[in-house]
């Protein structure tokens, strides 16, 4: 096993080869720390292929660039343009153009995110930081930065950091699949990418559980041993429902590591993928809001009005408990989240898509989002058709944020619900 992927050390030359082109463009633009390698290649995890005796990647790269002095958000946007130009990638994420057809070397880039020296070590308790401190690699610069960041137990994650990620595969899982995929209309690049998330979204199930249960681990092998152990004693509700889930994490991680396309049928696996998810998700959120059933209209009426009010204490207590005052104020600085909603108004005034009805209510707009987008998300069928009382929530929910038409076709309305996700996605607020 290599320094970034599961296969062998003689490809990692080849890989530290585009990273020293990454390294070059960023240091042009600055003087950092260090350059901390993210996500599946930091963990020694990336998925790529071996094509011809090359090696091919297929995740996008995740830097943390540790600066001297904190620099403006925007620079990190500069940095990513100019380092996935670098390796002469797209430097597009998928997620901002839902209405074109993916295609690997457009939608590639290279994630660049600047933190300064100073901010190491106030972090907050997140899944992000987490795997910061415990799963990445340090590929120029000063070695020992990560010492600088705090350490943190499995167990005190809070809960919305295995909600937050659920959200994102709902919105990866609907903008892989539309109409025409749906009648098996799809060429070769968007059956692998319907693969590709349907395998993330298996991933996915395993943080979520580990994280509400105070077992989450830095690496996704780890995760998917770490489910197999604890599942069926953790989860007997869960376990009745998809018993084979721990297999199903396991044949995904293990795509993940060595990706395999050779599957026959790419929207079968993208709907056990979804169900899976789904299932999860009920579990996850009708335990934390302590809802007595979870069917698809209670969770989401109880997510819409209650998750505000308990998404954002973690946070703000650890916030309270940095600078020496009582946790319970958290309740009452609740409406700060207010300020998500000022930067939302922004992201899409400059987008062109402004709405007022975000700034109408102190409740954070991202936790409002993702409720027409998992309702639209598991109307679909596996005929092909809709449920029509599902798709009639999403259109009522999506009205709350911004209002459509009340004749909106299926196809327009996934579009606009990805479109307004995506935005807010794309802010990197963490």
């Amino acid at each position: 096993m290599g320094k970034y992927t599961a296969y062998p050390e003689k490809f990692d030359r080849q890989l530290d080869k585009v990273f020293e082109k990454v390294i070059k463009a960023i240091r042009q633009e600055t003087d950092p720390v260090s350059i901390i390698l993210f996500g599946g290649f930091g963990k020694g995890e990336g998925s790529a292929e071996i094509k011809n005796g090359k090696i091919i990647a297929m995740n996008d790269f995740d830097l943390y660039v540790i600066t001297k002095e904190k620099v403006p958000a925007s620079f990190s946007d500069y940095l990513t343009e100019k380092s996935s130009k670098a390796i002469g990638v797209g430097g597009l994420d998928f997620v901002e153009h839902p209405g074109e057809k993916y295609d690997p070397l457009k939608f590639f880039h290279v994630d660049v995110r600047c933190i300064s020296f100073d901010e190491l070590s106030r972090l907050r308790k997140t899944q992000r930081t987490f795997e910061l401190k415990y799963s990445s690699q340090v590929i120029w610069g000063d070695e020992n930065v990560l010492d600088r960041i705090k350490d943190i137990g499995a167990n005190e994650l809070p809960v919305p950091e295995g909600i937050r990620p659920m959200f994102n595969k709902f919105d990866t899982l609907l903008l892989c699949m539309d109409e025409k995929k749906l009648k098996g209309e799809l060429d070769e690049n968007e059956k692998r990418i319907i693969v590709f998330y349907s395998m993330k979204a298996f991933i996915t199930c395993a943080e979520a559980l580990l994280v509400f249960s105070g077992n989450f681990k830095p690496t996704y092998s780890e995760r998917s041993r770490e489910l197999k152990r604890i599942f069926h004693k953790e989860f007997p509700r869960l376990r009745k429902k998809i018993p084979d889930l721990p297999k199903k994490v396991e044949l995904a991680t293990n795509f993940k590591l060595k990706p395999n396309f050779n599957i026959p049928d790419s929207v079968r696996l993208w709907f056990e993928a979804r169900d899976c998810l789904g299932t999860v998700f009920r579990y996850v959120i009708s335990e934390y809001l302590s809802l007595e059933s979870d069917d698809w209209q209670t969770v989401a009426d109880s997510f819409y009005s209650g998750m505000p009010f308990k998404y954002f204490e973690p946070y703000i207590g650890e916030m309270l408990e940095r600078v020496h005052l009582p946790k319970i104020l958290s309740k009452v600085l609740l409406p700060s989240q207010y300020f998500l909603n000022i930067l939302y108004a922004k992201k899409l005034k400059g987008a062109g898509e402004f709405t007022v009805k975000p700034l109408l209510s102190w409740k954070d707009v991202g936790l409002k989002l993702p409720v027409p987008l998992f309702l639209f998300l598991f109307s679909i069928k596996r005929n092909g058709k809709c449920d029509a009382k599902l798709l009639e929530l999403s259109k009522k929910y999506l009205n709350k944020i911004k209002t459509v038409r009340a004749d909106i076709g299926w196809e327009d309305l996934r579009k606009e619900i990805l479109c307004l996700y995506g935005l807010y996605y794309l802010q990197k607020l963490i």
